[in-house]
């Protein structure tokens, strides 16, 4: 029967090894934060005031993931995303009750991946206006 890690000498070399990554993982007690508090808080309250704001976005909008976003959505952080539908922050949608959920999504997305359509609800917070360049078609005059 294997009796688990606490079961492994803390003198041989697994043991010394499980100990080092333990330190590694919870510091010494000696590690400052990776930013300081007064910058956490700045962080927090920026953040804020992206939550706060009244969703910006219509149906038919080009988004790309912002820097919130492009934490929460492995999407290319560059490549366009189509808004196709909006409804209020409370999470009221015609479709789900997300009543109860942490996330309040605030619309639907669609992007193409690997050449099928994902949709998704998704809170606007996460997501700026496209700013790339998107493709002529067959019928502009001007190319652009």
């Amino acid at each position: 029967m294997i009796g688990g890690i606490m079961n492994i000498p803390m003198d041989s070399d697994l043991g010394k090894m499980l100990a080092e990554a333990i330190e590694k993982k919870n510091g010494n007690g000696n590690e400052q934060p990776a930013i300081s508090y007064d910058v956490e808080a700045r962080v927090l309250i920026d953040a804020f005031q992206d939550i706060k704001r009244p969703n910006p976005f219509q149906p038919g909008s080009l988004v790309m993931p912002n820097t919130y976003g492009a934490e929460k959505y492995n999407f290319d952080p560059k490549g366009p995303l189509l808004v196709v539908s909006t409804y209020p922050a409370d999470g009221a949608s015609p479709a789900r009750d997300f009543s109860k959920a942490i996330d309040r999504p605030d619309m639907d997305i669609m992007v193409r991946r690997d050449g099928a359509w994902i949709r998704f609800s998704a809170e606007s917070w996460h997501f700026q206006f496209y700013n790339g360049p998107i493709a002529a078609t067959a019928d502009d005059d001007d190319g652009a």
